[in-house]
This record gives structure tokens, sequence and C-alpha cells, in this order.
């Protein structure tokens, strides 16, 4: 993996502004805690259906600060993603570097004191996204998720329990296109591991015949991968390691998240 710089981000006015009339928007004594996270990809062989696999050099930034409320949150991500220009590889060709703002929000719906419905939404709001080329910077989807785990732990080893849980949902974006969401994880001691696969329902199959698509290329592939993650948690601090393979219209990366987390009051369940 090549190293991960930070590079000079162009709204950072955005979002300094953003930040500041977040907690505006929600009454001080009603929060339950602050999440920051920094997130890091490498991108470095994508995989496109009737072309093959291309060797890209593209990078993604993500800053995010979400707010919660009880079982929900409100929050904003900006990302910035950029390449390694000059290389004369030809997947670079399909990206430029753009970046941009999306408002998100969260809720977990309690079901059972085993079972849990999950949202999560964005929403661009800011920057001059272009969907048809692979790095563009915002998006707009919904995303449910039924999770099945157990408070209580299953199991136990070397004195601690074993958490483990199962995830099953969909991913619907502004353009119609659905994708399948399927996964499993196991939590011990402050580890976790995790495994999450995809596939789209619908959407553009060839990137150089998208037909009526053409306008939103990459944003609306049809597209699939398989996605295997590790995480460490110390108190309020997280790190988390993933890497995606994709199996068709997809990139391999390697993302690398730092998160803090503060609660103000008791935490979200």
């Amino acid at each position: 993996m090549r190293m991960i710089i930070l590079p000079r981000f162009p709204h950072l006015g955005l979002l300094f502004v953003a930040g500041l009339c977040l907690p505006l928007a929600v009454p001080a004594q009603h929060l339950s805690d602050v999440k920051v996270r920094y997130s890091g990809s490498s991108i470095t062989e994508a995989k496109l259906k009737n072309i093959g696999r291309l060797p890209v050099d593209f990078y993604r930034h993500n800053f995010e600060l979400e707010l919660g409320v009880g079982q929900g949150f409100v929050g904003f991500t900006y990302q910035y993603a950029t390449k390694e220009k000059h290389t004369g590889k030809f997947g670079n060709s399909f990206g430029r570097a753009e970046d941009g703002l999306m408002l998100t929000a969260g809720y977990n719906l309690i079901l059972t004191q085993n079972l849990r419905l999950n949202t999560y939404g964005r929403a661009g709001v800011a920057g001059n996204t272009n969907y048809a080329q692979a790095l563009y910077a915002t998006d707009t989807d919904l995303e449910l998720q039924l999770v099945l785990s157990d408070p209580d732990g299953m199991g136990m080893w070397r004195r601690r329990p074993i958490f483990p849980s199962l995830q099953a949902g969909m991913n619907l974006n502004k353009f119609g296109r659905v994708q399948g969401i399927a996964g499993g994880g196991i939590w011990w001691n402050g580890l976790g591991v995790y495994l999450t696969a995809f596939q789209a329902l619908n959407g553009v199959v060839d990137v150089l015949h998208p037909g009526t698509d053409a306008d939103k290329i990459f944003a609306n592939l049809k597209n699939s991968g398989v996605s295997l993650g590790a995480s460490y948690q110390y108190r309020d601090l997280l790190i988390w390691l993933k890497r995606n393979y994709a199996i068709m219209n997809g990139g391999n990366d390697l993302m690398l998240s730092l998160q803090y987390q503060h609660f103000f009051q008791k935490r979200r369940r």
C-alpha cells in the first residue's frame, strides 16, 4: 500500500461552516455523544466489465462528524478524492480530483432484544460532482440493515464474552440502483473481525457502453464485491482496517479509519 498523504482541501471553508451549524441544530441537552472520524483509502487496482483489471493510483480522504441524539445521529462527511498524476496508467484516465460535502443521518430502531433495524442516509449538498467519473466525491443514498446480535454475548474465551452478529439489508441510491448487502462479525475484548459482501441488482454494466446512463456511469455501476475488516477499540478510540476486493466493476482498496467518540450521557445501544 502506498503511503496516504493528506492533500490541501479546497472546501475546508464549507467544512468549518457545517461544523458550526450542526451543533446549533440540535439542543445541547439532547446530545448523547459526538463522534469524529478520519478515513483514508488507497485504491491500486480496478476491475471493469469487458475491460478487465486496471492498475490505478486513486486516493479517498473522508472527514466525518456525527452528533448522537439517543438512538439516532446527524452529521456530515467531507470527502476529497484524488489520484497520482503523470503515472501513465490507463486506469487513471477514468478519474479526476474532486471534493464534496454530504449531510448524514441515521437511526437504530430496536425491534427485539436481539434484533434491530439500522438506517443510514447521505445527501450531497456541496461540490461540483461529476457522476460519470470514477472519483466522484458525493453520494445521495439510503441504507437499511437488519442486525441480529446477542447483547449478553454467546460463549466465553479467556473469561471474556464473545459477541457475534449477522446483518442483511440493502442500499438504494438517487439513481435507483439497489445493492443487496449481507455479512457478519465477531467482537471480543475490544477486537472485532467482520466480513461483508454486496451485489448490485441493476445499474451500468459496461462503462464503455453506458447507453442512456452516460452522465452517471460510475455512481450507478452494477457492481459487486467483498470486504474483510478488523477493528480495535480502546475506551473512546477505535482503529479500523478494511480491505475491499472487487468482483465486478469496483476497486481493490485498503482503508484505514481512526475514530474518537465522546459520550455525554449513557452510551447509545
